[in-house]
């Protein structure tokens, strides 16, 4: 991930960067049940998955305590860009969905730095 939080990008800007970094990853930090019932991006014509890794889980609102491993699993590499998928609306109504993603962008990065070959 290159950088941290760099602010809401909506939907036409986020396909624009992954069509153009072949190495750009989605990350979807919603809850299940938000991928059950809203449903999930198709990014099939990019011909890559949609990763799933939930940042809190659905109904308590507790924080994912294997976050950081699933990341790390999921083999997102240091100078990848990394696109995250909050809640909706969330970032973009000031309802504090932008500061989860900017602390879940800082704890991605922090991740990141401690794989990173010295």
């Amino acid at each position: 991930m290159t950088g941290s939080y760099a602010g809401d990008v909506n939907p036409r800007d986020a396909w624009a960067a992954l069509e153009l970094d072949p190495h750009a990853v989605l990350v979807d930090v919603r809850t299940k049940a938000e991928w059950s019932y809203v449903g999930l991006p198709d990014l099939s014509a990019l011909d890559r998955p949609v990763l799933k890794i939930e940042w809190q889980s659905w109904p308590d609102g507790r924080p994912n305590p294997s976050f950081v491993a699933e990341v790390a699993a999921a083999g997102i590499k240091p100078e990848q860009k990394v696109l995250l998928l909050c809640r909706s609306g969330g970032a973009q109504q000031g309802g504090g969905g932008g500061a989860d993603c900017a602390r879940l962008a800082a704890l991605l990065q922090y991740q990141r730095r401690l794989r990173r070959p010295a």
